[in-house]
């Protein structure tokens, strides 16, 4: 730790962060955490340059684990701003610029030049020919599919390029694009809307030696503006739809120019974004579990800031379960349920899954054949446990099954229409190279 970064501990939280005389950005972390270990550099100039305005503190959740479940931490790196003893704002997994933004509103400083943004989380869209331009190494690639017994965790881009993490360097195809057909795929066995056949069929439909950069901003666009399926439908009118249509207007600008290149107007936008969601995320309560239902307003929040970017920056991957959940979530588009009976089911299922665990008990890690029997035990007394709650509300119960068939259909409905969109994009790449 340097001298400029305090590490504070489940004994000493109150003196050194709610005691503070100076505000301080708080870092709940873990050393075997990668992204919070990529951030320690940022937060390193972060504390250098707002020494004296700004305290800048790390908590090891491992080792401290109270404070954590105080302020219901779920996911690392979270970074929370604390002034006066009070948390003023938090994130979990932020951008490098989400840190910056939550530094600069707790000492009250803004930053007087455009701040380069740099966040290597980003794939980024790079000119590359699909199969290098060799359709032996093509044919090698879809032999490798066909004969592939593909498993529950099994990749098919990994199956795909012959070894795991090549993807893009083996098969000169854009790395986003093999993981949205490895999540399509994944649908799509759980339903039998994307078979084995159909996922070699994408495969067949890539054309040789091309730069298929623009299909992976093409899927994009389609993500987020698409008629049907687009997440700005979703977007209610207010600060969230002035937003979207900012973003839509530099996208549309991206792809009208060849020679576009991003500027400082995405950074601007950016922290609108941030700023947005900020006021549109429902408001949360951080002592103990979340009031926040799995809603649309929550979701949408969320995505304001990782879509304030160039299209060639989206990440895409992340991106792509948006528009159905958004669409699963959609309360009003399904008559006989709503958002308290949504909130009604998931207390049930976090009754029952508490339940279950009183009788089966903690957790066993190891060995691997005692976990396996736990998580055994476990299972069945969670269907018990549910069985019982079914009999006495059976025609809840009724309507929560014809619920949850209603999202069924919206993720397999969406599967094939993202998939007809990735085929036709190659489709036309192939047509017009």
């Amino acid at each position: 730790m340097s001298d400029l970064i305090f590490e504070t501990t489940d004994a000493t939280f109150d003196i050194d962060v709610l005691q503070s005389e100076l505000p301080v950005l708080l870092d709940f972390w873990a050393p075997w955490c990668a992204p919070c270990l990529a951030l320690a550099p940022k937060l390193e100039a972060l504390a250098k340059q707002y020494a004296g305005k700004l305290r800048v503190v790390k908590l090891n959740i491992d080792d401290h684990p109270e404070t954590k479940k105080l302020f219901g931490v779920r996911s690392i790196p979270t970074l929370m701003a604390f002034a006066g003893g009070e948390v003023q704002d938090r994130a979990s997994g932020p951008s490098i610029l989400r840190v910056r933004v939550l530094a600069e509103n707790a000492v009250g400083a803004f930053p007087t030049a455009p701040m380069v943004v740099e966040d290597g989380t980003v794939p980024t869209v790079t000119a590359s020919l699909s199969f290098h331009g060799h359709p032996a190494l093509k044919d090698a690639c879809l032999n490798r599919l066909r004969e592939a017994m593909l498993g529950v965790h099994d990749k098919p881009s990994n199956m795909a390029a012959g070894q795991n993490g090549r993807f893009a360097e083996s098969l000169g195809v854009p790395e986003a694009l093999g993981g949205a057909i490895d999540i399509l795929y994944e649908l799509g066995r759980r339903d039998g809307s994307l078979p084995k056949a159909r996922l070699v069929a994408l495969y067949e439909a890539i054309p040789i030696g091309v730069d298929l950069g623009y299909a992976q901003m093409a899927l994009a666009h389609w993500l987020l503006y698409d008629r049907i399926w687009g997440i700005r439908r979703h977007v209610e009118l207010g600060p969230g739809q002035a937003l979207f249509a900012r973003i839509f207007e530099l996208h549309e600008q991206e792809l009208a120019s060849a020679a576009y290149s991003p500027n400082a107007s995405w950074e601007l936008l950016a922290r609108d974004a941030i700023a947005v969601a900020g006021v549109t995320q429902p408001v949360k309560t951080y002592l103990g579990d979340s009031n926040d239902l799995p809603g649309r307003a929550a979701h949408l929040a969320d995505l304001f800031e990782p879509v304030s970017a160039p299209l060639s920056r989206i990440n895409v991957v992340q991106l792509l379960l948006s528009p159905p959940r958004l669409a699963a979530r959609d309360y009003e588009a399904f008559v006989g349920w709503s958002d308290q009976e949504e909130a009604k089911l998931i207390e049930i299922k976090a009754n029952c899954s508490r339940e279950a665990m009183e009788a089966t008990g903690p957790r066993v890690k190891e060995p691997p054949e005692a976990l396996a029997e736990w998580q055994k035990e476990w299972i069945t007394r969670l269907k018990q446990s549910l069985e019982a709650a079914r009999e006495l509300e059976p025609a809840f119960w009724v309507r929560a099954d014809a619920w949850q068939d209603h999202q069924n259909k919206i993720f397999a409905d969406f599967t094939e229409a993202a998939t007809a969109f990735i085929l036709t994009q190659f489709g036309q790449i192939s047509k017009t190279s």
